[in-house]
């Protein structure tokens, strides 16, 4: 198994550029979240993840 280099993540991205990522996409995906329709996607998302989580853990009792 090869080792985890210090600085980049599981797929050999370095953080450099992982934030540099993160400054472009950021402002960006704050700005859709601030619409109408990105709350709405956002509230529907969130809501289909808590069902999947509950229905999860009632598949692991």
């Amino acid at each position: 198994m090869a080792e985890r280099r210090e600085g980049t993540d599981d797929c050999g991205i370095s953080d450099e550029k992982l934030k540099s990522l993160a400054r472009v996409l950021l402002p960006i995906i704050r700005n859709y979240l601030s619409t109408e329709e990105g709350k709405r996607n956002l509230a529907e998302w969130t809501a289909e993840r808590q069902l999947n989580k509950t229905e999860t853990k009632k598949e692991s009792r």
